[in-house]
């Protein structure tokens, strides 16, 4: 608020507006990027999800989640879809 009564945004410096900002540091990066290199059918059924670059695989029942972190999960990856499924989603989070 100016002086005078009248409001003004912060960081609207033209208009007299104090300057704000926040400090802290940048998140760790990791040194290889994610990616998703491929998945395979198996002849038995079983599903085989590829990917380097580390990160957490994650398992949901629908698009918009629940999702849940697969414990264990590294590349290469076999699942075997549950017949009581009609869907599930997958989804590798760095």
């Amino acid at each position: 608020m100016k002086a005078d009564g009248t409001k003004v945004l912060l960081n609207d410096t033209d208009n007299g507006g104090l300057r704000t900002y926040r400090s802290g540091g940048a998140p760790n990066k990791p040194t290889e990027p994610l990616r998703f290199t491929g998945i395979q059918k198996n002849a038995n059924g079983t599903l085989t999800v590829h990917w380097t670059g580390g990160g957490t695989r994650q398992s949901a029942p629908a698009v918009t989640g629940p999702r849940q972190d697969v414990t264990g999960a590294a590349s290469p990856y076999t699942l075997t879809p549950l017949a009581a499924e009609a869907q599930r989603f997958l989804r590798l989070r760095q």
